[in-house]
């Protein structure tokens, strides 16, 4: 009988059979799953850190041994100064590192209290949310070798970055608005608390030198309200005018610079009204907008970092004019250049593009290829960066580094996308620079009538109209309800690399499917298993097929990988490439493979050969085990369809959206899968030009169609659906110009997606109709006087305020 494994103290995850690891936590041996695992632990315990695993609510990292093994790898980054991050004033560096792995606010104490008891570290920020840190310290007293290797010694995985990634960007962006906000909130507050004074005034006794004393101050803290917080709003109009384009901040600013010009004439004057009051309350509201804007805009960049962690910080060149395995020399992965001899050690990632030259090798592409198994590769093979090698080392010649790489040619697609307007937001820009002309058109025409109306009222009714007219709803309304699709989106494990997919999502009639990859996890699973001998059980055949695929690397041996082997310790195991896999067990020999390969094992082909041709009707990858007396076990690999597809289907035809499949595997298979799924619509054996055209023939129907696949063999058919989604891929993707990312590794996202897209579209209408609604009923009011210009800003501010928070629906 088969014990439950022990759970691992650090990780959590089992035990393997065997495995007597233990680590010494107040006096009780308790059970690790790895050495790697016991290592930290133990880390942990001198550094009197142990209160860790009482705070943490989630299972720490299961610990890479190999990488642990490697800790003066980041010897390398000393001597760089490059790397230390941004010089300080008193001679410290700010350090900008990732760090994967934090789940919880007991990790960030982790973290912190280790890295701060350090001699030469003053201070250590962590975001939780996206596991950026920033790291104050001091060169002459620590080296970066040691904070990084601290980092990693806890469990967790540091990567070094630079100061021109997007993530520091936004987060210098985010921290310029909100002093800018801050600012503005401050100096709104103090004026109102003058202007209050001075209205409570008009209705009781004020001495003139009390009222001159409160106007002065409002001057000077309007002020910087105005030329410092107000400065992007002069920025963007400069800019508008540059390019003949007038925008929402032309309007702003000629409304700002008056108002204030004005207030400033009428104080030293002595006589008129001032308008400090509505100049600061104009900029607060509206920098307020622009900031919720922002911080929904801000939530889609970013997957920048995930792609920032698939490359490694070193990479192992081998010098040598005949590369030798045995004197790598560990680099910073920016030394590499192309033509190097770059070698790769087993479980570590490819860090650039290039070709194999010695050594033979699996490679897992899953996140570059959305291909599940792992990939042979041998001599000649192209490999690409992010690639992570699972079997013996290899070494290989760069072909391409850094921007050439293929993982590069993704990251400037997601920006491409960040910065690509959709035509319904270049539609609303277009609508909102005509009506920028207008609204400075309908100002001047107001002031000049007034001048013949009531002289003394002609620059406050000019003022409110130019004030309440102020298209920033317009122009935000569109703007932020696709951010926050971005946003929503993105939490649901799709990234958008076109934002006119959104648009498109929301008017299909059609899904069609790619098979593999897509319906199906990619990754083989044992459908069936047949016991041809009565002493052998269905559970003991895969009990040993189990046992002896985990000395395999073969993709075949994924199937088996989260099986228990029960007892079975085969020996003197010998891999036989394109045939399986052969071993000792209690001095009997046992294959597993092939079927003329076990065969071989005894004298009954002819009925094995009938078994064979029995067993070859079914679906699926044929795999025997045998003994010298025979074969005794029969098992069937398919490709296991996904958890959630079946119910994936259901809800797509449920909304009244058909369902296709499109694949280039057997009739066989794909009728099984069809069948599983309750698709009526399927075609086999289809070469992509052959889906292309059927893709075509739906749409001359008058349908609009999302296309799913693979990205890779499906790049001519997600191009020329309507709108297209990709599997977790990356590389082919960008060549392939799919509008989404499916990088949740679940189907089940495509409903939420399709739900989110009519949403935004709905919103998106609501946004403009009501902001085309205010201005409508906001501007008879101002021009015909009724407005203060104080009025007028609180309209303004609400009118975008209401359609930042409807578009933060959709995030909810």
């Amino acid at each position: 009988m088969t014990q439950t494994p022990q759970s691992c103290f650090h990780c959590a995850e089992p035990v393997p059979a065997g495995c007597d690891i233990t680590v010494s936590v107040d006096g009780e041996d308790l059970p690790v799953c790895c050495h790697g695992c016991k290592a930290v632990a133990e880390f942990i315990q001198a550094g009197n850190l142990d209160q860790y695993y009482r705070y943490r609510d989630s299972d720490s990292n299961k610990v890479d041994e190999d990488k642990l093994s490697r800790l003066d790898d980041w010897l390398a980054f000393d001597e760089r100064e490059s790397y230390w991050g941004e010089p300080q004033a008193d001679g410290k560096r700010s350090l900008p590192v990732l760090i994967e792995g934090i789940h919880c606010a007991a990790c960030i104490w982790l973290l912190r209290t280790a890295l701060v008891k350090k001699k030469g570290v003053a201070e250590v920020q962590i975001d939780l949310s996206s596991g950026f840190a920033r790291i104050i310290w001091s060169p002459n007293e620590i080296k970066l070798s040691e904070l990084m290797q601290t980092m990693q010694l806890l469990g967790y995985e540091p990567h070094l970055m630079s100061e021109d990634r997007n993530v520091e960007v936004f987060r210098k962006e985010r921290n310029k608005a909100i002093i800018r906000l801050l600012v503005a909130g401050l100096g709104m507050m103090q004026v109102m608390t003058y202007t209050v004074g001075l209205y409570a005034g008009d209705f009781s006794t004020i001495s003139e030198n009390m009222r001159r004393f409160l106007e002065g101050i409002s001057l000077l803290v309007a002020t910087p309200v105005v030329f410092f917080s107000g400065q992007t709003f002069f920025l963007g109009a400069w800019n508008s005018i540059k390019v003949r384009r007038p925008g929402m901040d032309l309007p702003v600013a000629i409304a700002l610079i008056l108002a204030w010009s004005a207030s400033i004439y009428n104080y030293l004057r002595g006589e008129g009204s001032l308008y400090f009051d509505s100049v600061v309350m104009f900029v607060f509201f509206l920098l307020l907008a622009r900031y919720l804007e922002f911080s929904l805009r801000r939530k889609s960049a970013d997957l920048g970092n995930a792609l920032s962690r698939l490359l490694p910080e070193i990479a192992y060149r081998l010098d040598a004019d005949i590369p030798d395995r045995k004197k790598p020399l560990a680099v910073p992965l920016a030394d590499i250049r192309t033509g190097d001899y770059v070698l790769i050690p087993k479980g570590h990632t490819v860090p650039v593009d290039g070709e194999v030259i010695d050594g033979t090798s699996m490679l897992d592409e899953s996140f570059l290829s959305g291909e599940s198994l792992p990939r042979s590769v041998s001599q000649g093979a192209e490999v690409l960066a992010g690639s992570v090698n699972l079997g013996d080392p290899i070494s290989m010649r760069a072909t391409a580094c850094g921007e050439a790489t293929a993982i590069s040619a993704l990251g400037r697609t997601l920006l491409d996308a960040q910065l690509h307007k959709p035509r319904v937001a270049e539609q609303a820009d277009r609508i909102a620079s005509w009506f920028v002309s207008g609204v400075l058109l309908v100002a001047f025409s107001a002031w000049l009538a007034w001048r013949f109306i009531d002289p003394a009222h002609a620059f406050e009714v000019a003022l409110a109209t130019l004030v309440v007219t102020c298209p920033c709803a317009l122009s935000l309304a569109t703007p932020a309800a696709l951010a926050a699709a971005s946003r929503r989106l993105m939490k649901a494990g799709l990234v958008i690399v076109k934002t006119n997919a959104i648009e498109a999502l929301s008017g299909i009639q059609r899904v069609v499917f790619d098979k593999t990859g897509t319906l199906t996890k990619g990754k083989l699973n044992i459908e069936q298993i047949n016991s041809l001998r009565p002493d052998w059980r269905s559970q003991d055949i895969r009990a040993l097929a189990t046992a002896m695929e985990r000395k395999s690397e073969h993709p075949l041996a994924t199937a088996f990988a989260d099986l228990d082997a029960g007892d079975y310790q085969p020996e003197a195991v010998k891999i036989h490439p394109g045939q399986g896999i052969e071993c000792q067990l209690k001095g009997s020999p046992y294959r597993l493979g092939e079927y003329a390969f076990v065969a071989l094992l005894s004298d009954h082909a002819g009925h094995h050969q009938q078994l064979e041709s029995e067993h070859s009707v079914v679906p699926g990858i044929h795999i025997y085990l045998g003994d010298s007396a025979g074969v005794l076990g029969h098992l069937v690999l398919t490709d296991a369809v996904r958890a959630e597809a079946a119910a994936t289907i259901q809800q797509l035809q449920q909304k009244g959206l058909r369902v296709s499949m499109l694949s280039g595997d057997s009739e066989s298979e794909v009728s099984r899968v069809a069948k599983l799924l309750s698709i009526q619509q399927w075609q086999a054996r289809k070469l992509p030009a052959d889906k292309l055209n059927i893709i075509r023939q739906y749409q001359q129907a008058g349908e609009q169609v999302l296309m799913v696949g693979d990205g890779v063999n499906d790049a001519p058919v997600l191009a020329g659906a309507d709108v297209s989604m990709a599997m977790g891929s990356a590389t082919h993707l960008a060549k392939s110009s799919a509008d989404f990312i499916v990088t949740a590794n679940s189907i089940g996202t495509i409903v939420e997606a399709h739900t989110i897209a009519k949403r935004t579209s709905i919103i998106i209408k609501q946004n403009l109709g009501w902001a085309l609604l205010y201005n409508l009923l906001a501007i008879p009011l101002a021009v015909s006087g009724v407005l203060a210009p104080w009025m007028a800003v609180i309209g303004m501010s609400v009118s975008s305020l209401v359609v930042i928070l409807n578009a933060a629906r959709i995030s909810r």
